[in-house]
């Protein structure tokens, strides 16, 4: 048994894949099985992954119908052999030591969970490019959620090293948004110790061309979902009331509110309505409520809660100006 499985899911990403398969394949740790679950891309990826396969026996390539990225995770999930648990996208670069690090902190602090930095890169950036980190900055002990509330720990489950245990009973929700959201605050509820440095071992890629996340319904009401199942998730099994409190703050405030800003940007009406009736059904069926928002937020929201569009987008405007 390896004791990495590496999950990458692939989608339509030739121009990049070769140069995140080098990364990858190039660790100075190498005890890991690269499960590349190709979620039907229509580009060459496929044959880019046999290559690698045939060339790498630690490469084992698993081909599925599409379902998008957290269908793909799932696949690679159930697959997984390994002790411990890694996720890469199909484009973006890891440190050439990320593994020998992420595993040497575990050894030393025997975490459930491994939590690092990440740094934006453009296009053109190589592996090349990446510098290796030597020794771990800031290792801090993650207690509760306080940390996702304040960002010290991000969402995204590239940024960490999980014991495979976490996701016995975890699998990404095959939502179009919100994903990274539930499996972050459920794998760190179910993680005994977790740990986190500020070393940047992750480079994720932005592209010139990347339209941001902008939301359409589907994926307004998929993060309100989220946020309702974590709610309910929350209320129903042991946890402490400053976690339930971290957790509605961060839902209000990161999450669900930073939804509307493309919504007031776009000056889109109709999207402004979704979002108030799916904050309603909210508030009235989970302990997240307009407390949970800063002070500057639940001004915008309450004037859209009272039918006044209008005067949310102003509100908005201001607040964002000064920066409340």
């Amino acid at each position: 048994m390896p004791a990495i499985s590496v999950i990458l899911p692939v989608y339509n990403s030739e121009k990049y894949l070769p140069q995140t398969l080098d990364c990858l394949l190039k660790q100075t740790f190498s005890d890991f099985e690269l499960i590349a679950v190709n979620d039907s891309s229509p580009d060459n990826a496929a044959a880019i992954l046999e290559q690698a396969a045939r060339k790498d026996p630690r490469v084992k390539v698993l081909n599925r119908p599409n379902g998008g990225q957290s269908a793909a995770r799932n696949t690679g999930l159930d697959a997984a052999t390994g002790d411990f648990i890694l996720f890469c996208d199909d484009d973006d670069l890891m440190s050439p030591n990320a593994f020998e690090m992420m595993m040497s902190l575990q050894k030393q602090t025997d975490a459930d969970l491994v939590c690092h930095g990440y740094k934006r890169i453009g296009p053109e950036t190589t592996a090349a490019d990446l510098p290796a980190s030597r020794d771990a900055e800031g290792l801090k002990t993650v207690k509760g959620f306080s940390f996702l509330r304040r960002k010290t720990v991000n969402i995204m489950p590239w940024s960490k090293l999980y014991r495979r245990s976490l996701f016995d009973a975890i699998r990404f929700p095959e939502l179009p948004l919100g994903e990274d959201f539930y499996s972050s605050f459920m794998t760190l509820h179910a993680a005994k110790k977790a740990v986190c440095v500020k070393n940047k071992l992750y480079f994720h890629r932005c592209h010139p061309t990347q339209q941001s996340r902008c939301p359409n319904e589907a994926k307004i009401r998929a993060v309100f979902e989220v946020a309702r199942r974590l709610s309910d998730f929350f209320d129903k099994n042991p946890t402490a009331k400053a976690d339930k409190r971290d957790f509605a703050r961060y839902a209000a405030c990161s999450q669900l509110y930073s939804l509307l800003t493309p919504v007031f940007e776009a000056n889109d009406d109709a999207l402004a309505q979704v979002w108030k009736d799916a904050w309603t059904t909210l508030t009235q069926n989970s302990f997240i409520s307009e407390k949970d928002l800063s002070f500057g937020r639940r001004f915008v929201v309450n004037a859209l809660l009272a039918g006044d569009a209008e005067k949310a987008k102003k509100r908005f405007a201001f607040i964002k100006k000064c920066r409340i």
